[in-house]
């Protein structure tokens, strides 16, 4: 099957939010969505219905004017069970970020297998496995540059991978300096790991990990910066932050 991306398909399919909500529309639309959650339900990544919509909640409120398409590629129905194979999109624009003057947009994609069991002639979701994710949260300059970080989409645990990040489009006449690092799939993310950032000249970055032993997933983030300098009148040059972008992607941990 043909890899789709985020640019091929947005905007195909159900969109699921159209406009900013309010804080009470955010709430209404979270309770009407748990209806669909079984109490039973759990993620790849061991989390249950409360933690799904916590993390849900954070990020409406981090980006309000957020809009999610839905493409539904497959449903499998067994008796009382049944499977749905989706690609998720989600994109928001003009958000802001309190420590840089800058504003940006955030898009994502995921490829997730939903599990469903009918009860009661309700069909509610039980369990769901996200197949593959990519998010990106860009800011200022650096929504020009063409990112693209890859791993591993699924990896042994205590095996090692080779992350990479690739720019095709570095800018001319700025210092762009970028890292990578690896985190747990946790709520919230443990950013424990000290980032050492470096130089980027050659149109790529890569790093080797080692998949944890817990067996549980990961991401691997990329977080990248572009400074410039601004001549002033003293005759020194005046470094300001003109782009910031955070690219993440998601590995699967298996025993």
């Amino acid at each position: 099957m043909e890899k789709k991306t985020y640019n091929d398909t947005f905007g195909k399919g159900v969109e699921i939010n159209v406009k900013p909500l309010t804080d009470e529309e955010v709430k209404a639309e979270h309770d009407k969505l748990k209806q669909f959650y079984s109490e039973k339900y759990r993620n790849s990544d061991a989390f249950d219905k409360n933690t799904t919509f916590s993390i849900i909640k954070e990020n409406y409120e981090l980006y309000p004017n957020l809009v999610v398409t839905l493409d539904i590629n497959n449903i499998n129905i067994s008796g009382n069970y049944a499977t749905v194979d989706v690609f998720e999109y989600a994109e928001a624009k003009d958000i802001k970020r309190d420590d840089v003057d800058l504003t940006g947009k955030v898009e994502a994609f995921a490829h997730t297998i939903y599990y469903l069991e009918k009860t009661d002639d309700n069909w509610l979701i039980i369990a769901e496995h996200a197949l593959e994710e990519n998010n990106s949260v860009v800011f200022g300059e650096a929504q020009y540059l063409d990112l693209k970080l890859t791993a591993p989409m699924i990896i042994g645990a205590g095996d090692e991978y080779t992350s990479k990040l690739e720019i095709n489009n570095l800018p001319r006449k700025a210092l762009v300096m970028g890292s990578i690092t690896q985190t747990p799939a946790t709520f919230p993310l443990d950013d424990e790991e000290q980032e050492n950032f470096r130089v980027i000249e050659d149109l790529s970055l890569e790093r080797i990990f080692v998949a944890n032993n817990q067996n549980t997933n990961e991401y691997n983030i990329a977080s990248i910066g572009i400074t410039r300098g601004q001549p002033i009148p003293s005759g020194n040059v005046k470094l300001y932050l003109s782009g910031l972008a955070f690219v993440m992607t998601r590995v699967n941990v298996i025993p």
